[in-house]
C-alpha cells in the first residue's frame, strides 16, 4: 500500500508540472505582479535546501547582495523559477561537490548564475531546456520539465536562462530586468 501511495504521490507531481508548463505556454500566469527581492528569495531559498545540501555532503558558496535586487513579476513563478535552479544544482552535483550562487545587477538586468561539478556534454546546454529531456549521464530521477518550466517563467518576466559548461563545471544564468 505505501508503495502504492508513493506512485500517487509522484504521478500528481508530475501531472501538476505539466499543467504549469502548459498555463505558462498559453501564458495563463497569474496577472498579479509585484517587486521583488530576488536575492531575498534566492537566500530564503539556500535556508530551505540546508538538509539537502548537509545530507549530500556539498559546500555552497553564496555571494549575495544585501538586500536591494528588485525584479517585478509574479512573486510565485519567479520564486519557481529561482527553486528550480537551485533544485538542478543540488542534485546533479557530485556527493562532496561544490555548488557557487551568485546573484547582482548588470545593467538592467537582475542576474543569478549557479554554478556545479557537472558531468552534462556541452552539447546538451541546450537541450536541458527542452520539456522532458533528461540527460544521458544522469543517474538522478525527475521528469526534465524543471528548467524548461524555469525559462518559460523567465521569458514572460522579460528574461532569460541560459547554461554554459566550462570545463567540469556548468552554469546556469537567469536574467529578469530589474524594477525600475
Amino acid at each position: 500500500l505505501s508503495s502504492v501511495m508513493t506512485e500517487i504521490q509522484e504521478m500528481d507531481r508530475l501531472i501538476g508540472l505539466i499543467l504549469q508548463l502548459s498555463k505558462l505556454e498559453m501564458k495563463e500566469t497569474a496577472a498579479r505582479r509585484e517587486v521583488i527581492d530576488i536575492a531575498a528569495v534566492t537566500a530564503s531559498l539556500l535556508e530551505h535546501y540546508e538538509a539537502v545540501i548537509h545530507s549530500r555532503d556539498l559546500a555552497v558558496k553564496a555571494s549575495l547582495p544585501p538586500p536591494g535586487l528588485l525584479v517585478t513579476g509574479v512573486a510565485d513563478d519567479l520564486r519557481t523559477a529561482v527553486q528550480n535552479i537551485l533544485d538542478n544544482a543540488f542534485r546533479y552535483a557530485p556527493r562532496g561537490g561544490i555548488v557557487t550562487v551568485r546573484a547582482g545587477g548588470r545593467g538592467e538586468n537582475a542576474v543569478l548564475a549557479v554554478a556545479n561539478e557537472s558531468s552534462l556534454d556541452p552539447s546538451e546546454c541546450e537541450k536541458i531546456f527542452l520539456p522532458f529531456y533528461r540527460s544521458g549521464s544522469s543517474e538522478e530521477q525527475g521528469y526534465g520539465l524543471g528548467l524548461a518550466i524555469t525559462r518559460k517563467i523567465a521569458a514572460l518576466h522579460g528574461g532569460d536562462v541560459r547554461a554554459e559548461k566550462e570545463g567540469g563545471t556548468i552554469t546556469v544564468t537567469m536574467t529578469i530586468p530589474l524594477s525600475g
